[in-house]
């Protein structure tokens, strides 16, 4: 059996054309080595390059398609589970009939295959939304949903407004009422509008909803947790849970009827009552999570079968949501990122799940919004475990950093700081550009004790191991913010182990490194730098890196190249190459003293353009922030005019 499934060849078919003909070969791990032959592409249709597949001219002929379609045939039995389904429809007739002529396998097949089996596991208005077109609309008719054609539009409206009275009815029996109304004030859907003006319900509207349903929030855990404690003081009667919570209730206690699930719920809680969610004791929070939370194939599932193809980096998927905030494109991106944080431990090693995950977090995540109480998955092969953002530093200039704690010991608290956001539509867009492009200091010093007082809280929160992590101007901001924590507090006396990770991080000033190697001499800390070879930013800022002539600190580089490939990937994205999600990389360690003795021309180059382009922008940071205002905090301009108005009143009465 594989240890993938058919997500994995989506990440590497990365928006390949349908034509693109693919070729699978197990390798001795039990796993598979994808190439994929296709004519190259400038832009896809949804304005992300073509730069992961490679280019091989021979085309593959006979036993070569044979075996990939073998291999291809066991990858749809292992995600659909049920071959006796599969044998009665058409496409997995086809893939018969490819085996047998040794046809190609192709990417458009491929996908077809995978939205097929997706939408058989899927019942009522998901299968409907999985298998109609996006022109389709759907209808509540004989107490199902179907999907119509377009043309319905402009007859018998009344069905319209059947369809989402029926649908948040559906909602509500499934996740819950306070599930539901998260999303829709999250997302602004309004089931009183939509049912009033008889819109038409579309695949879209239920994709949407789905999304936001299926997200890691504390505030569900926090229902589910309330509803529990009321089944158990015979407030609730537990057929009125949930039935995603009561089916999981129901699949842990097979051979317990509703009255004695009753009696083991009051046996759980009742000794255990609690204030909140994070209060209970480690054994019930895991089990809250179990009911309220999808497994990976669950939100595999929620996907609708139109799983997005490659690795998200931190950019944005298509060119509207980079201009514009989108909130549900945002958590989508994150839910498929939380998928390779689900398939890690069948790809990667025990020892290098927490690079993997740091590398993850610093380069993508951390560019996905995240809120306090979002939940966010480990790798784990025995259990499920997952870290919670508690605290969230966003102070509209050029920092913005997660604190994301677990109540799982063996999990270190991590401090990550976002590297720079090219996307208008991102917090602190703006403010990070600044910070990379100040002529007088290398990245990272513009703003630098900005927020001192939240991150000395955050370092002084807790006595447990905490990981400072960034990534570009993400790990400059984690250097620095490490060094004031260290220089202004009486951290001496605080027993608190501290790592520090950085990933293709710039260098900063000399001064800085000493300040913080002749203090920290005596501390109990670490120091690591993570460096793309073929990367241009580590080049540029000043001539030091955090750790330099400090005695007792284990100060180390590892410089990492992606191994020989044809692909093109390692040429386009060096910046936000992912190394740790697979092993196919090289790595080489030294010591901090020996890698900077490499010098460049290339910080000559930000400074000279700095001082020209850094004028500019700032003038259009300041202009924005006296008419629209930054990181929750109105407009200037909007404030002079409600000051006005006050001080006219008061003329007024006077």
């Amino acid at each position: 059996m594989l240890k993938v499934g058919l997500h994995e060849i989506f990440e590497q078919m990365s928006y390949c054309p349908g034509e693109t003909e693919v070729t699978l070969k197990e390798n001795k791990e039990g796993g598979f080595s994808i190439a994929l032959h296709r004519k190259p592409r400038s832009l896809s249709p949804t304005y992300i390059p073509f730069h992961s597949c490679k280019l091989i001219n021979l085309n593959p002929v006979g036993d070569e398609n044979r075996t990939t379609l073998e291999i291809f045939k066991r990858m749809v039995l292992s995600l659909s589970g049920d071959s006796s389904v599969l044998n009665d429809l058409k496409i997995f007739n086809k893939l018969e009939k490819k085996i047998q002529f040794e046809k190609p396998l192709k990417a458009r097949f491929i996908r077809k295959c995978y939205q097929t089996i997706i939408g058989l596991k899927l019942a009522s208005y998901k299968k409907v939304a999985a298998f109609c077109k996006e022109t389709d609309i759907l209808i509540f008719k004989d107490k199902s949903f179907e999907a119509a054609s377009q043309g319905l539009l402009s007859k018998e409206k009344e069905v319209h407004k059947e369809a989402w009275v029926a649908l948040k009815k559906e909602l509500v029996l499934e996740w819950g009422k306070e599930r539901v109304k998260r999303v829709t004030q999250k997302y602004k859907i309004s089931f009183k509008e939509n049912i009033k003006k008889e819109t038409p319900l579309r695949r879209k509207h239920i994709k949407l909803l789905l999304i936001g349903l299926s997200d890691y929030q504390r505030s569900d855990l926090e229902a589910s947790f309330k509803r529990l404690i009321k089944v158990a003081k015979n407030k609730l009667a537990i057929e009125r849970l949930p039935s995603l919570e009561l089916k999981k209730l129901q699949a842990k206690y097979p051979n317990f009827k509703d009255p004695d699930l009753q009696k083991k719920i009051r046996e759980l809680f009742l000794s255990n009552l609690a204030d909140s969610f994070l209060d209970l004791p480690l054994e019930l929070q895991s089990f809250i999570q179990e009911l309220a939370f999808l497994s990976s194939d669950e939100l595999e599932s929620s996907f609708l079968g139109t799983r997005k193809e490659g690795i998200v980096n931190g950019s944005q998927s298509n060119l509207r949501a980079q201009l514009i905030y989108n909130p549900s494109s945002l958590d989508e991106e994150r839910l498929y990122l939380y998928q390779t944080i689900w398939d890690a431990p069948f790809r990667i090693s025990e020892e290098r799940f927490e690079l993997f995950f740091l590398e993850l977090m610093t380069k993508c995540l951390s560019k996905k919004e995240l809120f306090e109480g979002c939940f966010i998955p480990y790798p784990d092969k025995e259990a499920s475990l997952f870290y919670y953002v508690d605290m969230r530093l966003a102070n509209g200039k050029s920092k913005l950093g997660y604190y994301l704690r677990s109540v799982f010991e063996e999990l270190k608290d991590l401090f990550v700081f976002r590297g720079t956001s090219l996307d208008p539509s991102m917090t602190g867009a703006l403010g990070s550009l600044l910070s990379d492009l100040y002529p007088l200091k290398p990245p990272g010093s513009l703003w630098q004790k900005a927020s001192r007082h939240e991150e000395n809280r955050i370092f002084s929160s807790s006595n447990k191991t905490i990981l400072v992590s960034g990534h570009s101007l993400g790990g400059c901001l984690s250097m620095f913010a490490s060094l004031e924590f260290f220089l202004t507090q009486n951290s001496r006396s605080l027993n608190r182990k501290f790592k520090i990770r950085t990933f293709d991080t710039p260098k900063i000033d000399e001064e800085s490194t000493e300040k913080f190697a002749s203090w920290c001499q005596t501390n109990q800390i670490s120091i690591k730098h993570y460096i793309n070879r073929k990367d241009l930013f580590p080049k540029f800022g000043g001539n030091s890196l955090l750790g330099k002539n400090a005695r007792g600190i284990k100060g180390l580089v590892v410089l990492l190249s992606p191994r020989e490939s044809k692909s093109p990937l390692a040429l386009k994205s060096t910046h936000t190459h992912l190394f740790f999600k697979n092993n196919n990389f090289e790595s080489e360690t030294m010591a901090i003293e020996e890698y900077l003795k490499e010098s460049s021309h290339l910080e000559k180059v930000r400074v000279f353009g700095g001082f020209f382009l850094f004028p500019m922008i700032f003038a259009f940071f300041i202009l924005k922030r006296f008419f629209w205002g930054w990181s929750g905090s109105p407009a200037i301009c909007k404030l002079l005019f409600l000051k006005s108005i006050q001080y006219l009143a008061k003329v007024q009465e006077k």
